[in-house]
C-alpha cells in the first residue's frame, strides 16, 4: 500500500481503490493482469499507466494478483475505511523456469 487517504467526495458507505501494476522491467503492466479479490476473480481493464480503479465496500479485503511467467502477490487483508481511498502498487517479479 503506498498511501491512504479520506476523500469525502465519495459517498459514506464506499471507498476506492487504484492499483498500479508494474512489471520486473519497471514499467507499466497494460495488461494479462488477474485480480481474486475475496475468492473472486477478474481481469482489469487497465489504463495506458498500469491503473485499475473500483470501488468497494468498506471493510477488510484480501487480494491477490497474477500474471503470466510472474510471480503471483498475495496481500495482507486491507481494512477500508468509508470514504477513503487506498493506492496500492503491485511489482511483479519474472519467475525463474531454468531446471535445477
Amino acid at each position: 500500500m503506498t498511501s491512504v487517504e479520506k476523500d469525502p467526495r465519495l459517498a459514506a458507505d464506499i471507498s476506492k481503490v487504484y492499483i498500479t501494476f508494474i512489471g520486473a522491467n519497471n514499467k507499466p503492466v497494460k495488461q494479462g493482469v488477474k485480480i481474486i479479490f475475496n475468492n473472486d476473480s477478474l481481469v482489469p481493464e487497465l489504463n495506458a499507466s498500469g491503473i485499475f480503479s473500483s470501488e468497494l465496500e468498506p471493510g477488510k479485503h484480501d487480494f491477490q494478483f497474477a500474471a503470466p511467467y510472474w510471480y503471483r502477490v498475495k496481500t495482507i487483508p486491507i481494512n477500508f475505511k468509508p470514504q477513503h481511498t487506498i493506492n496500492i502498487k503491485v511489482k511483479f517479479e519474472a519467475q525463474d523456469f531454468s531446471a535445477h
